[in-house]
């Protein structure tokens, strides 16, 4: 083989590698099939912030997420999941289907029974996943609600307390007033009520909450959970 030669199939193997680079797409990221086609439900969820100031903070290029949206995912998610079509990436998406994807994917396009509660309960069990129902059946917080920066105002007696503990059931302990705390702490059974949680002094109105939130509250769980910090309310009894 002569140099010509030889120059000539490298050029031509060079530019089949160039047209390659061209024709194959480039891995689009989170919520995109193996095809680089998207999930159904890439949009399903909504933004936090308003429609405008997403497409401000995170401009898409045609069809494509802006870069911003996966260097910034963490934000991203937080504040605009929907204009970043990160929808899949969210807890309430974060569960398994129980059928094919094929039918979940047509729950989607159907918004998931949005106006149907018989259909809305069938997706629910089928598609919670697909649809973004996965945590319907378990105590969460809303979503956006700052609800660990605002967790001493849980027992607020103010609007901005009862608000706190519509939307952040979780934190606040109003989902199941039984539930264990995060921060616990072991003490002996039959003795003086202690404070078993760390944040206790940190709970307005936590001691008097059995009072005002009987639904939810009741004097033995305050005092099993700060009997030292509510001494007044808990005196005589043991835990």
């Amino acid at each position: 083989m002569d140099r010509l030669q030889f120059a000539f199939l490298v050029g031509a193997a060079l530019l089949a590698s160039v047209q390659a680079q061209h024709t194959q797409p480039a891995n689009p990221g989170p919520c995109y099939n193996a095809d680089n086609t998207p999930f159904a439900n890439i949009q399903q969820c909504n933004d936090i912030e308003a429609t405008a100031d997403c497409a401000a903070i995170f401009p898409p290029t045609g069809d494509t997420r802006a870069a911003t949206c996966t260097a910034r995912q963490a934000f991203a998610l937080s504040t605009c999941p929907k204009t970043c079509k990160l929808c899949c990436l969210l807890p309430e998406f974060s569960c398994a289907d129980t059928v094919d994807k094929t039918l979940c994917d047509k729950a989607v396009k159907d918004n998931c029974g949005e106006n149907d509660t018989t259909l809305r309960n069938l997706y629910r069990g089928a598609c919670p996943g697909s649809c973004g129902f996965c945590l319907d059946n378990s105590c969460h917080d809303v979503r956006g609600f700052e609800c660990a920066s605002w967790s001493q105002y849980c027992f607020d007696e103010r609007p901005f307390g009862e608000s706190l503990r519509q939307h952040c059931p979780k934190t606040c302990g109003t989902c199941n007033p039984n539930a264990q705390p995060a921060a616990t702490k072991t003490v002996p059974s039959s003795s003086a009520c202690v404070d078993t949680r760390t944040d206790c002094p940190n709970l307005t109105g936590f001691c008097t909450a059995h009072l005002k939130y009987p639904n939810f509250y009741t004097k033995e769980f305050i005092c099993q959970k700060c009997g030292t910090t509510c001494a007044q309310t808990c005196a005589g009894m043991t835990c």
